[in-house]
């Protein structure tokens, strides 16, 4: 997967991720009761652009809790056939030959929805705030 590209494509997603990565990271350094310079230092430096990409290529699995929070539920099912992917009980694509490809494409579908997802929720905020001024 080409998770800089998917990145780019989703920038609305990206951002979320990011924040997304950045909140659990401040609530566990609340709870890190050793080096608070280094506390401070991870609250500070955040999330780059490239450690969310990695998260994406090496284990995607860290955002599945994200695309839960907007009800974009994943399955990966196996059968004698191969893997097939699910998003909201909605079937995507043929049968993948391994599980890492599959969860690479049903990962992959998944961003593409949560940057809908997002756009739409950007796009009635700019409308309700239109409405507001006129």
């Amino acid at each position: 997967m080409n998770a800089k590209q998917l990145m780019e494509e989703c920038p609305l997603a990206k951002n979320r991720l990011k924040k997304w990565f950045l909140d659990k990271l401040e609530a566990n350094a609340k709870n890190f009761e050793q080096d608070d310079a280094f506390k401070q230092y991870m609250i500070e430096t955040g999330i780059t652009d490239d450690q969310i990409e990695t998260v994406f290529k090496e284990g995607g699995r860290a955002a599945l809790d994200l695309l839960d929070e907007y009800e974009l539920y994943i399955s990966v099912v196996y059968s004698k056939k191969g893997f097939k992917i699910w998003i909201n009980e909605k079937e995507f694509g043929g049968f993948h030959s391994d599980r890492k490809s599959a969860e690479e494409a049903v990962l992959i579908k998944a961003v593409k929805l949560l940057e809908e997802r997002l756009t739409e929720q950007l796009t009635k905020t700019e409308d309700t705030d239109e409405s507001r001024e006129n």
